[in-house]
């Protein structure tokens, strides 16, 4: 295991300071070869990263291998100024993927790639609850045993008061406050594009 701090980070900004490291893993036996890193950056109030990475090759298996960029379950994330947030993920696996039931995706098999990103903003103030927040975001996978593709995106512009949506959960308020759509993407082989709306 290596923990490792950045050599030359960038010049602090004002009196708020920067920190950032690398913490990575390597092993090695007769069977695998695991690689593991997570990158972090942190300027105080002003912007965060955290970005995971694993490589992992079987030896007695050429399909059981995987190249992660950030997971479903760990995404990679971004932070500026505590109100606009971001998260993604890119993954290669040799071996499918299981299916992701809070997206409605499907497992796929053979070579596989998933990927998802999300970012949101929110304006006002949390505390209180007297705020706006707009976010958006998709996951999508891609398998070749057989050759399937499936999407889904989603947004949502939600205003929220002390006095209003959230201390109301009536589904007239509900429509009126706030507004969630979600789309989905799937095809199969030869079979042509399905697009469903959700919600």
């Amino acid at each position: 295991v290596m923990n490792a701090r950045l050599i030359s980070p960038p010049p602090s900004i004002g009196e708020m300071g920067d920190k950032g490291g690398i913490l990575a893993i390597i092993e090695i036996t007769p069977d695998h070869l695991l690689i593991g890193a997570v990158i972090d950056y942190d300027i105080a109030s002003l912007i965060k990263i955290h970005i995971p990475i694993e490589s992992f090759f079987n030896f007695d298996d050429a399909s059981d291998w995987h190249f992660y960029l950030g997971q479903r379950a760990a995404p990679d994330s971004v932070s500026v100024l505590d109100f606009v947030k971001a998260t993604g993920y890119l993954m290669f696996q040799g071996n499918g993927l299981p299916a992701l039931p809070q997206s409605n995706l499907p497992a796929v098999n053979g070579l596989a790639i998933g990927a998802g990103a999300a970012a949101s903003f929110t304006w006002g103030d949390t505390d209180i609850g007297l705020y706006l927040k707009i976010s958006g975001g998709f996951d999508a996978v891609i398998g070749f045993d057989p050759t399937l593709l499936a999407a889904r995106l989603a947004w949502t512009a939600l205003p929220r008061s002390s006095t209003g949506c959230e201390s109301r959960t009536n589904d007239r308020v509900g429509r009126r406050c706030g507004r969630s759509d979600q789309v989905r993407v799937a095809f199969v082989g030869a079979v042509g594009p399905l697009v469903r709306f959700l919600g």
